[in-house]
């Protein structure tokens, strides 16, 4: 895996709304910096990447910007600006999306106090997997998963420190993969409750497979994109949405419609039908099908029963004669450009 951008996200998210860092790679002359050099062209760099820099905070190996943006000073000094613009960078792989791993780290508790999320990662996982979608997560043991959750403070990477506000942190995939870590924030100043926790936890995800706030207009953030036909008018698009900024101490009500909308349109599942299946066939009489997908398809072969082909099984259409009785059922095998594949019918019955 390239080396993540580093951009961390807080509590934030959605619209339904997707968003890409594109980073140049280019190599840098040598540079001495100045505390004072190194500080002025942090902040420039942050002013290139989009980011208001009215209340930034250092925190060390991190700048805090817009309230709950973590961006590390590295990527800062070495990369191009960010571009808010919509490509295949800003979502996880088709290929990715069937197995997407989380693993709780040990750093979080099992006492059922307010550190301890467990229960709500698996309620947050179900609420997810609960859509129809193609995204399938799943809760690991292993050593290693594509998402880890984590206290901040026990983090041996990033050993953030967020103070009282922030009451947990995510990122954006990178490459073609989830981002890798959500932190929870030890020392949060308010106690939530586990509806609570349920909630930031859907958000966060939410942030790690590639959605920005809904509401990033009225919380002056950088610009973002819509997505398909979700209202992205006005500052506050979708009040109910889960994916809205500010919004560390809501309770967990389910998705908005528009939520799922976009999550639906970002991560679809393979579908496909028959076409042209006439109301009352006549035997005898060729009838030429065709197949609607929402993925674009690579193979096809055709089976019937009760009339035959005519020519070849395997083209994007297929003519077949009705029998005697004038009722047949079809049969189609699909396989689509990510080489997803399923069986599909009509019949008359």
């Amino acid at each position: 895996m390239k080396k993540q951008n580093s951009i961390i996200f807080n509590r934030i998210f959605f619209s339904i709304i997707l968003f890409t860092i594109l980073f140049a790679s280019c190599k840098r002359e040598a540079e001495v910096y100045t505390p004072q050099s190194e500080e002025k062209a942090i902040k420039l760099a942050v002013l290139k990447n989009g980011f208001d820099t009215t209340g930034m905070k250092d925190l060390g190996k991190y700048m805090l910007v817009e309230g709950d943006i973590l961006l590390t000073k590295i990527s800062l000094l070495s990369t191009t600006p960010r571009q808010a613009y919509q490509n295949n960078n800003s979502l996880v792989d088709r290929t990715k999306q069937k197995n997407i791993t989380i693993r709780i780290d040990d750093s979080v508790p099992t006492d059922g106090g307010r550190l301890d999320w467990r229960n709500e990662v698996s309620q947050a996982i179900t609420e997810y997997n609960n859509l129809y979608t193609n995204l399938e997560l799943s809760l690991v043991t292993t050593p290693t998963a594509d998402i880890t959750i984590r206290l901040g403070t026990e983090d041996p990477t990033f050993n953030l420190n967020m103070g009282t506000g922030t009451i947990a942190a995510a990122g954006l995939p990178s490459n073609g993969n989830p981002f890798h870590s959500i932190v929870i924030n030890s020392n949060y100043v308010n106690i939530p409750s586990s509806s609570t926790k349920k909630y930031n936890l859907v958000h966060e995800i939410g942030h790690c497979i590639g959605f920005r706030h809904t509401n990033w207009q009225v919380r002056s953030e950088s610009p973002a994109l819509g997505i398909g036909n979700s209202p992205n008018t006005g500052s506050n698009p979708d009040a109910s949405s889960v994916f809205n900024g500010g919004t560390a101490l809501n309770s967990w009500s389910g998705f908005s419609i528009w939520d799922r909308d976009a999550i639906t349109i970002l991560y679809p599942k393979f579908r496909a039908k028959i076409t042209n299946y006439p109301a009352q066939p006549t035997s005898g009489i060729p009838y030429t099908f065709g197949i609607d997908a929402n993925i674009p398809i690579t193979s096809y072969h055709w089976e019937n029963g009760g009339g035959y082909v005519i020519g070849s099984r395997e083209n994007p259409t297929a003519t077949i004669y009705c029998g005697n009785p004038a009722t047949f059922v079809i049969y189609c095998t699909v396989i689509n450009i990510y080489g997803e594949k399923i069986d599909i019918y009509h019949s008359p019955f």
